[in-house]
C-alpha cells in the first residue's frame, strides 16, 4: 500500500494535533492508560526528552501509538515511511489481540520506530501508583526523593499524594 505525500502531511499534523490538544493535557486517573515515551532523535535536536501521554482507554492508547506515533515525531526524512506505519500497526494489532504480550509489543514497536520514537513504559495509571515495576518504583521516587536513611523511596502514592503526583507526571522530562 503506498501512501501520498499529501496524507503523509495530513497524519503527521493530525498526530501534532492530538498529540498537543488531547493527550499531553490529559489528567491520569486510576483506570486512565497512559504512555511514557520520547523522540528517538539527538538531544540538541528535541530527542530524548521523555513525557507521559495518557488516554480515556486502552484502545485509545493501541490507536495513537499504531497510527499517529510513527509521525510524532516524523523521524529522519530518508525514513520509509509507510513501511514503519505498517509494520507498527502490524505489531499493535497483535498486541490488542492478545497474540504478543505488552513486553514483546515494546521491544518490537522500538525497533520499528527506532529514530522516530521510543516507548519506555505503557500501562495504567495505577500501575504508577502503586505498581511493583522498576520504572513504577524510578517515578515514585521523584516524588518521594529520599526516605528518612537518604536513600530513593519508591513507596505507594496515597490518594492525598495524587494530585502533586499528577503535577510531577506532567512536568517529566522537563
Amino acid at each position: 500500500m503506498q501512501i501520498s505525500d499529501d496524507k503523509f502531511d495530513s497524519l503527521a499534523n493530525e498526530s501534532e494535533q492530538k498529540y498537543i490538544i488531547e493527550y499531553s493535557y490529559a489528567i491520569p486517573e486510576s483506570s486512565t492508560w497512559g504512555v511514557l515515551t520520547y523522540g528517538d532523535a539527538p538531544g540538541g535536536i528535541g530527542g530524548g526528552v521523555p513525557g507521559f501521554l495518557w488516554f480515556p482507554a486502552k484502545e485509545d492508547m493501541f490507536d495513537f501509538i499504531g497510527r499517529l506515533l510513527p509521525h510524532y515525531p516524523p523521524g529522519p526524512a530518508s525514513a520509509d515511511l509507510t513501511k514503519i506505519c505498517e509494520t507498527t500497526t502490524h505489531i499493535v494489532s497483535q498486541w490488542s489481540d492478545g497474540e504478543i504480550t505488552m513486553e514483546s509489543a515494546l521491544s518490537q514497536l522500538n525497533i520499528a520506530l527506532k529514530r522516530h520514537s521510543q516507548i519506555d513504559w505503557c500501562g495504567q495509571f495505577e500501575e504508577l501508583l502503586s505498581g511493583d515495576t522498576e520504572i513504577a518504583k524510578s517515578v515514585r521516587s521523584r516524588h518521594n526523593p529520599v526516605n528518612e536513611e537518604g536513600e530513593e523511596d519508591d513507596r505507594v502514592i496515597t490518594a492525598d499524594e495524587q494530585q502533586e503526583f499528577i503535577e510531577i507526571l506532567q512536568q517529566y522530562g522537563v
